[in-house]
């Protein structure tokens, strides 16, 4: 709760600041009231850090992920966007596979010289595969595990426009599990964090 209070406050004062010192700054065309984006991520990479604790221990790995996601968003005010997500991840660790299904919400902010902020909250619902024959809790597991997720993330990028209305968007996010990591059929829960870089291209209308 410490970290994810830090990270609310962190992000509270970085959009306050952000709205106070653009305010004598001249909107971008592409950001203005009613504008909407599109932005589909044609790269979205991660190092995450996945753990499974159990019985005041824990199991922790490292691990590479890979995932599409798709947002829209609409200008509620100039620059400021609210945004809706949904995407798909793929992680491996061990002999087992995480894939999620995520669905998620946020604003972004556009910062003068196209520099830009965000932060959201994403559910994602997820199965592990390859835990057959495994023995949870002494009981051997003959199907696949299911579980749900709520992240926090925060990120930063930068809109380079190929054309008026076009942008390539780079980025890089932080997110942290904040609740749910219940494995169906074991006491423990998955914690889970995530430092990804992302490649999106934004298309403004």
């Amino acid at each position: 709760m410490k970290k994810l209070t830090s990270l609310l406050l962190l992000a509270l004062v970085l959009l306050v600041s952000i709205n106070v010192q653009a305010q004598n700054e001249q909107s971008t065309d592409f950001a203005k009231k009613g504008a909407i984006l599109f932005n589909p991520q044609l790269l979205n990479l991660g190092f995450s850090n996945l753990s499974l604790k159990a019985e005041g221990g824990s199991e922790s790995t490292n691990i590479n992920q890979f995932g599409l996601a798709v947002s829209g968003g609409y200008a509620i005010q100039d620059n400021l966007f609210i945004l809706g997500q949904v995407g798909a991840q793929a992680l491996k660790f061990g002999e087992m596979n995480l894939s999620l299904f995520s669905l998620g919400g946020g604003a972004r902010y556009y910062l003068p010289k196209n520099f830009y902020a965000g932060a959201g909250l994403l559910l994602n619902t997820g199965k592990i595969k390859g835990a057959s024959g495994i023995d949870y809790d002494e009981e051997e597991i003959d199907s696949d595990l299911s579980t749900t997720m709520i992240d926090f993330r925060v990120e930063a990028g930068y809109s380079y426009f190929l054309l008026p209305s076009v942008a390539l968007e780079p980025s890089v996010t932080y997110g942290m599990k904040i609740a749910g990591g219940k494995v169906d059929n074991y006491d423990s829960k998955l914690k889970y964090s995530r430092f990804g870089i992302n490649l999106g291209v934004s298309v403004f209308f």
